[in-house]
């Protein structure tokens, strides 16, 4: 069930937020989709490593 639920995640709610955050930065900046997913992967990666968890924690808190 757990493996389920990590597979429903990231194939539906992470893919999600991805697209719909692409999305809006292609509509407000003209920026090509593909490069927005893009974009957003690798700022969130570099937010998440260098900024630690308790900085996604508090990120989700906000």
């Amino acid at each position: 069930m757990s493996i389920f639920w990590i597979i429903l995640f990231v194939f539906i709610n992470i893919a999600t937020v991805l697209f719909l955050g692409a999305l809006a930065i292609e509509q407000l900046l003209d920026i090509p989709l593909m490069w927005g997913i893009i974009g957003l992967v690798a700022y969130s990666a570099c937010f998440s490593i260098f900024g630690g968890l308790k900085a996604v924690v508090w990120t989700d808190v906000i």
